[in-house]
């Protein structure tokens, strides 16, 4: 018996009023989201659900990856910005400016993608932070590719 879309959708709101994405154990949001998309199309929930909780793990990289894979494809209407916001601020926190920066300008050449004032003020500050408005600062890798 395979549950509803409409019944899985339920069970991941009200999972993701809990907040425990942040916890240590099993992330059951995450796990019911990979569960939906692998019984369902993916939606923009389920993302977003997948995206937070590899960013809570540290894993900038992986949750990347799994925007590259739908960006690729005919999901790419599923990133907006509280999708892509979460591995910013990680890249930022972690001092990847490359990363962010690759990131960031990927977030305003995709249209779904709606900007606002906090993440660019919050890009800016760790682009400081790290050093790269100082005269004598290096170059952000990969940022002359951009």
């Amino acid at each position: 018996m395979t549950p509803l879309s409409r019944t899985l959708s339920t069970y991941l709101y009200v999972l993701s009023l809990d907040g425990d994405a942040d916890s240590e154990e099993r992330d059951i949001a995450a796990e019911v989201a990979m569960l939906h998309d692998a019984l369902y199309e993916p939606t923009e929930k389920t993302v977003s659900l997948l995206v937070k909780s590899l960013v809570a793990r540290g894993d900038a990289a992986g949750a990347e990856a799994l925007l590259v894979g739908i960006a690729d494809g005919s999901l790419s209407e599923l990133l907006r910005h509280r999708t892509t916001s979460p591995i910013l601020q990680l890249h930022c926190e972690n001092g990847d400016i490359g990363s962010a920066l690759r990131l960031y300008h990927r977030m305003r050449t995709t249209s779904r993608v709606k900007m606002d004032d906090l993440t660019y003020s919050n890009f800016i500050a760790a682009v400081a932070e790290n050093g790269y408005f100082l005269p004598d600062s290096k170059d952000v890798e990969g940022g002359k590719d951009l």
